[in-house]
């Protein structure tokens, strides 16, 4: 016959049940508080973010999603988030990354997608699997419009194909860089000067363009143009402001025939006047003492040293 639990010993499982029911309680209170945490991030995030079960299926989304795609939530619950979104042009590469997303792993990518009225955006997405003790449960799904900034890329790519066009066409030795100082265009002038081809320079940073001048990467009088140096202007014979431009002369015993050189240096803008890089021009002085650049009225164009856009 079994001995009857004592009295302290019934009161202390007693103690034990309730100190587990109160962590129970307290647990559950927590996974509360940190659904009503996400919930509130997902919900007034500037992300559009889409909640998806394991079949890719909506389950929820935020305003902003609703807002970038231009369907209410009713609408789209229920429905599968690549069948409505990719279209059938899109499709096949949208069902690429869900199928990443199925495998456990957090995707990236960006891509088109279709609102309601059936216009495409461009959109940059990341894909997070939800997974519940080792099990794929769903995923979030973020999402953010990119229209503009593509837009902004290939008119960049527009002009500074124009650029090139228009570079190689001047008499004289010539390139551009970009805001980052990476080369952009170098012309078949400063190519014949230099021996360095347009394909060996293009998209090279770090004070590339002036090794075939100088020997050495330094700075030159291209980046005068963004940030004055005192140290870089002891490089050369002078260095003044004529008109729009910087003008320099200097002696580089690594140009022939006779080392000395003529330099010219601007700001380079885009058609809304913003800043895009810097262009210089390199003369050799045996050739002739100045030279102008006209350029015609295109989407980029050299403009005045104190950044004001031509008139």
């Amino acid at each position: 016959m079994a001995r009857k639990p004592t009295y302290e010993e019934l009161e202390q499982r007693v103690k034990v049940l309730e100190k587990e029911s109160f962590e129970r309680k307290r647990n559950a209170e927590d996974l509360k508080d940190q659904k009503r945490r996400l919930e509130s991030l997902i919900e007034y995030s500037s992300l559009a973010i889409v909640t998806l079960d394991e079949g890719q299926n909506i389950i929820s989304c935020n305003r902003d999603f609703e807002k970038l795609f231009c369907f209410s939530e009713s609408e789209m619950v229920g429905r599968n988030l690549d069948e409505l979104l990719a279209g059938e042009e899109y499709l096949a590469g949208a069902l690429s990354y869900t199928k990443e997303t199925l495998r456990g792993k957090a995707i990236h990518g960006s891509g088109k997608r279709k609102r309601k009225d059936g216009a495409y955006l461009d959109v940059e997405f990341i894909g997070v699997p939800i997974i519940i003790d080792g099990k794929l449960t769903g995923a979030y799904g973020i999402y953010q419009d990119v229209s503009e900034r593509k837009r902004s890329e290939e008119d960049l790519k527009i002009s500074r194909q124009r650029l090139t066009q228009i570079i190689n066409f001047l008499p004289d030795a010539t390139f551009a860089i970009d805001n980052d100082g990476k080369v952009i265009a170098w012309n078949l002038a400063v190519e014949k000067m230099t021996g360095v081809k347009a394909e060996d320079m293009l998209g090279k940073g770090n004070y590339e363009y002036a090794i075939p001048f100088y020997g050495n990467r330094r700075s030159v009088l291209i980046d005068l143009v963004g940030k004055w140096n005192e140290e870089v202007k002891q490089k050369y014979q002078y260095v003044k402001k004529d008109e729009d431009f910087l003008v320099s002369e200097t002696y580089n015993s690594l140009v022939k025939p006779d080392g000395f050189l003529w330099n010219k240096a601007s700001f380079l803008y885009d058609s809304n006047g913003e800043v895009i890089g810097a262009m210089g021009l390199t003369v050799g002085l045996h050739r002739h003492l100045r030279t102008s650049v006209m350029i015609p009225n295109q989407n980029l164009t050299i403009l005045r040293w104190s950044g004001r856009k031509d008139r």
